[in-house]
């Protein structure tokens, strides 16, 4: 049975986030989450959790590789210094994100993202005061060990590719798979996890998992398929549709994108398939249906909406449904009208 974490994608302001963190570690989540995605910053928003609340463990999933690595240890040693451990999780990001928004280079993504958590590790885990240096083919970082071992910031990997997903079993403290990773390819990666890590050393696998909740669960079943739609419309996610569904159903999906036909390339999409990618539920049962989860320990909800949001009225959705989505989620995880 998966415990349930809060994510920071449920509140909709800085303000609103600190009341939520007070109303999860209430409900009695097993996490609070920030994360780098638009318009928020990870660290503020960890540090502002942690603030808001008591005893709950506080992480950021995923930090990307658009601060320097040194940056983004210190970041993380300040808010352990609250005493708590605190789950820092590191992430590729994307082509969009890092060089269009940050300015920062993108590829090759998985050798970026090694030599960043080799970069962020070396000074985290280095002997207190020493001196520290780690130069890479990317990144470099050189400053006095801080001393802070798995036990106070456990460094974990957002990841879905099946590469990075074995690089991270091998090296690094837990994986945090990519909230649009269908079940049936979590579970591929979780057999891959068990075949490249250590059996005797404590791994710990979550998830973010996008949720659309409605009281008429037909209606819930086909904003899930919108957002479905348009996530597989996107480059970087085509890969994902095939590895779920094989490369016929994602070639004759591309082409019905390729020529506007949104409706169309919905409902080739099955509901099985739909159902795979979204946790498609109603605000009184969602809870019971996230603690099913039986892939990973922990499911980091996320509302349905993000991505039909940024084409509104596509498949007859709107924004508003979209925030109506994330609100009705969010009342449904802390237990709040």
């Amino acid at each position: 049975m998966a415990s349930i974490g809060y994510s920071r994608a449920l509140s909709d302001s800085s303000r609103d986030w600190y009341r939520d963190c007070v109303r999860a570690e209430k409900a009695g989540v097993s996490s609070v989450l920030s994360a780098d995605i638009p318009g928020r910053d990870g660290f503020v928003d960890a540090a502002l959790a942690v603030a808001a609340t008591d005893r709950v463990p506080v992480g950021i999933g995923v930090a990307l590789p658009t601060r320097s690595p040194l940056q983004t240890a210190l970041g993380a040693a300040s808010i352990a210094a609250f005493g708590r451990t605190f789950l820092l999780g590191l992430g590729i990001g994307t082509p969009t994100t890092n060089e269009v928004a940050h300015g920062v280079g993108y590829r090759p993504s998985l050798g970026r993202l090694r030599d960043f958590t080799e970069c962020v590790i070396g000074v985290l885990r280095g002997r207190a005061g020493e001196p520290v240096e780690v130069i890479t083919e990317h990144y470099r970082a050189a400053f006095a060990g801080l001393g802070l071992d798995r036990d106070l910031v456990p460094v974990v990997i957002g990841a879905q590719g099946p590469r990075t997903v074995r690089w991270a079993a091998q090296c690094t403290d837990g994986l945090v798979m990519h909230l649009m990773t269908a079940r049936r390819v979590m579970r591929r990666r979780v057999s891959i996890v068990k075949e490249a890590r250590d059996p005797a050393s404590p791994f710990p696998l979550s998830t973010g998992m996008v949720v659309s909740v409605h009281p008429d669960e037909e209606e819930s079943l086909r904003r899930a398929r919108a957002d479905v739609a348009v996530a597989m419309s996107r480059p970087w996610y085509m890969g994902r549709l095939a590895d779920a569904a094989g490369d016929e159903l994602r070639d004759e999906f591309a082409a019905l994108v390729a020529r506007g036909l949104w409706t169309e390339a919905a409902r080739m999409l099955p509901d099985e398939l739909v159902r795979d990618f979204v946790l498609v539920s109603t605000p009184d049962r969602v809870r019971e249906d996230l603690e099913a989860v039986e892939e990973v320990a922990e499911v980091v909800p996320v509302n349905c909406g993000n991505f039909y949001s940024h084409m509104p009225e596509v498949l007859g959705l709107t924004l508003g449904d979209a925030r109506t989505a994330r609100s009705e989620l969010r009342s449904a995880i802390l237990g709040v009208g």
